[in-house]
């Protein structure tokens, strides 16, 4: 790419982007000048000019000569670079606001491991709220960084997996019975669960071949598998406490302290 097509990509025209291109090799340059320069008629040259001046991309002499000279680059590209995070902040606010009002409901099958792990990775740095999590040790250690830094900002994160693992900041919760799920699981697996509407389940071998992976965004089923992993991790929880000799009463505080789903964003939103 050379500077006569450069600002082709940021709405200009192929005409718009040869002028300017033009001017920061030779400037300042009357329309004619360029025109001969570019090869191109003049009368369009002109049309060009004057709208590259309403885009603040050019300055137009009000002399006679009517000399024209290029808004420097690093100027004009980091007005370019504000306009579009505004409009891009715009988008996504129309966007969620369009998600709000339609079909929230999506599911969607996933067939790689590497987009099954961008999904996963996705929701995790999207979480608001909290972030249920069961899987192999493996999946685990392809999440730990993200899971840490949703720790770190305030996110609850709760892990359940049979093999010894430290996420810093996230509730570690270890079976102890060797015919617990995670276990016993063949190959390598995961499920996660975000704010209770999200969900991502997956199953790969492994040299990576991914046998079965689900996306879904679903109040209903997102409410149902947080409800159901977050008892399944307090029943986790609680076997421990038995097994180090607690009483009813800590028992009892175990069970107060489970994750209710009817506390998620996604649940409250409806």
């Amino acid at each position: 790419m050379s500077a006569h097509d450069v600002l082709v990509p940021f709405g200009f025209t192929a005409l718009e982007s040869q002028v300017y291109g033009f001017l920061i090799t030779e400037s300042p340059a009357t329309g004619y000048r360029i025109a001969q320069g570019i090869g191109k008629p003049v009368a369009n040259v002109y049309k060009a000019i004057q709208s590259l001046a309403e885009k603040n991309a050019l300055v137009v002499e009000s002399a006679e000569s009517r000399l024209v000279h290029p808004v420097p680059p690093e100027e004009l590209l980091a007005r370019l670079t504000r306009e579009f995070d505004a409009r891009k902040k715009a988008a996504e606010a129309a966007f969620a606001e369009a998600s709000v009002a339609g079909a929230k409901d999506r599911i969607q099958t996933i067939k790689s491991l590497e987009q099954s792990l961008d999904t996963a990775t996705e929701l995790v740095r999207a979480a608001t709220h909290s972030i249920l999590f069961s899987g192999t040790k493996a999946s685990v250690e392809a999440l730990e960084s993200e899971l840490r830094a949703a720790s770190a900002r305030g996110i609850s994160v709760s892990i359940k997996t049979a093999a010894p693992c430290r996420v810093e900041g996230a509730e570690i919760v270890a079976p102890l019975r060797d015919e617990d799920l995670w276990a016993q699981w063949p190959e390598e697996g995961m499920v996660v669960c975000v704010d209770g509407g999200a969900i991502l389940a997956a199953q790969w071998t492994a040299k990576g071949v991914v046998k079965s992976a689900i996306f879904a965004q679903s109040t209903l089923l997102g409410t149902v598998l947080y409800q159901g992993m977050s008892a399944d991790h307090c029943i986790t929880e609680i076997e421990e406490r038995l097994e180090d000799g607690a009483g009813p009463k800590r028992v009892l505080r175990t069970i107060a302290s489970m994750r209710s789903a009817t506390g998620t964003p996604a649940f409250q939103k409806g």
